[in-house]
């Protein structure tokens, strides 16, 4: 495989979940705030979810491997907004997030970009095979 850009993608996006791992969801009042690390299903989520982009970075030998764990990444991701959201709005109010909610939010573009640059790869390594 080539694998150029998406690399650098999935980096972007595990560090962006690895740093969402240990910030702060949001508050609920001006004296009480949330933090990722004191819920230990949505730190378990983040921290699965940075993982796994870390290792899909590796699997650029194997493409359909390497989408599959990049699809698995998304999910996950998703999971966690999901998860942050129910936790921020579970009270009787609803807080107010915090930037770092946008991590995220932002991990799983990348990771969309990263499966257009794997697609892309693809259909150039079919390309210049047909060629042969």
């Amino acid at each position: 495989m080539i694998q150029r850009i998406q690399s650098l993608y999935l980096l972007a996006a595990a560090i962006l979940m690895g740093y969402f791992s240990q910030a702060k969801l949001g508050d609920i009042s001006e004296n009480i705030s949330i933090y990722i690390p004191d819920n230990t299903v949505l730190m378990i989520v983040t921290i699965l979810a940075a993982v796994l982009f870390f290792i899909s970075i590796f699997l650029f030998k194997n493409p359909k491997k390497q989408k599959s764990a990049v699809y698995a990444s998304m999910v996950i991701t998703l999971a966690s907004i999901i998860t942050g959201a129910i936790i921020l709005c579970s009270g009787e109010v609803c807080g107010t997030p915090a930037v770092a909610c946008s991590c995220p939010v932002i991990a799983f573009i990348a990771a969309m970009l990263a499966l257009k640059g794997i697609k892309r790869d693809e259909k150039i390594i079919r390309d210049s095979e047909r060629i042969r």
